[in-house]
């Protein structure tokens, strides 16, 4: 853990900071909230198995099985003649 007062991290086993003895608790209420390096958007088509509906051209996120704006099924893509 990282003590929010001295920014040393810790080993998880301790209770106060190694460096500045700031309590456990109280070093993690001042902790500020990590940041990421990313930032989440709209899913992109093509893009981790993202697809675009062929009805009202809405990307969705690939897990969706039927599109989140207008309901449609997916389709699969390339399915040969049967």
């Amino acid at each position: 853990w990282q003590c929010g007062h001295c920014k040393n991290v810790n080993y998880g086993t301790r209770q106060a900071c190694n460096r500045c003895q700031t309590p456990r608790e109280e070093a993690e209420a001042h902790a500020e909230s990590p940041q990421t390096d990313f930032v989440r958007g709209p899913p992109l088509a093509g893009v981790d198995g993202n697809w675009q509906c062929a009805h009202c051209r809405n990307i969705n996120f690939a897990a969706r099985q039927a599109c989140n704006r207008c309901q449609v099924p997916r389709e699969e893509i390339h399915q040969p003649p049967v």
